[in-house]
């Protein structure tokens, strides 16, 4: 839970609904702190697929959480630090290789409980903005909640571009066919699923640009809530 003298906004989603971009600009004009948890996600995923752990060995997984140091780090800019054993991992995180597998590792109990608990200690401590797949559900329930959503299409179509801007080269239509099967594993895993909080207020954000979500959420919804 947070602590009554911080404010957390939690953007929940399915993948690429847009939620690290909104969230981080939201974070900008009201001068928080900004989380993108999916990040630790993918950290955590680098981590396994190099260690090679046998992830069906509950105890492995213990004895690779004790022995993994995933650090988040903000600087002065609002800008965040991935640092994985002090090797700092941020710019190698978005790769067709831990798209395919994050949500794989994402289901694991101990990977989730590992995670959570360092999320809302950050939370504790900072006015945030805080994005993911269960945050105002799951990891911080007295958070401002938005649920930022789109069509798989749309979705699939802004991912595409984020890749081929990275000189990716990947069919639009194989990246629509890994958000559906995400989508269907996050909703439906026994950790933790994605779901929409009952006092979250749901954004569709197909049509809209990204400035456009932003001021809609910003006049909308938190003008009302902070």
């Amino acid at each position: 839970m947070t602590s009554l003298y911080t404010k957390v906004i939690a953007i929940d989603g399915p993948a690429a609904s847009g939620k690290t971009s909104v969230g981080k600009m939201i974070a900008q004009k009201l001068k928080f702190n900004f989380l993108d948890t999916g990040i630790m996600y993918r950290g955590v995923t680098r981590a396994a697929i190099d260690s090679q752990v046998n992830f069906e060995n509950k105890s492995a997984i213990t004895t690779f959480l004790e022995k993994m140091d995933l650090q988040i780090i903000f600087d002065h800019r609002q800008e965040l630090s991935i640092l994985l054993n002090n090797n700092d991992i941020t710019k190698s995180l978005h790769t067709v290789e831990i798209d395919q597998n994050v949500a794989y590792f994402s289901t694991f109990k101990q990977i989730r409980e590992f995670l959570v608990t360092q999320q809302r200690e950050i939370a504790n401590h900072n006015d945030i903005v805080m994005v993911g797949r269960d945050i105002g559900s799951v990891v911080v329930p007295d958070s401002i909640k938005i649920f930022l959503t789109a069509s798989v299409l749309e979705r699939a179509k802004r991912r595409h571009k984020e890749l081929i801007d990275t000189g990716a080269t990947i069919e639009l239509s194989d990246i629509e066919a890994d958000l559906n099967m995400r989508d269907e594993v996050d909703s439906q895993r026994k950790e933790s699923p994605l779901t929409i909080s009952r006092d979250a207020t749901i954004v569709v954000s197909d049509g809209m640009n990204l400035e456009g979500v932003v001021n809609f959420i910003l006049n909308n919804i938190l003008s009302r809530k902070l």
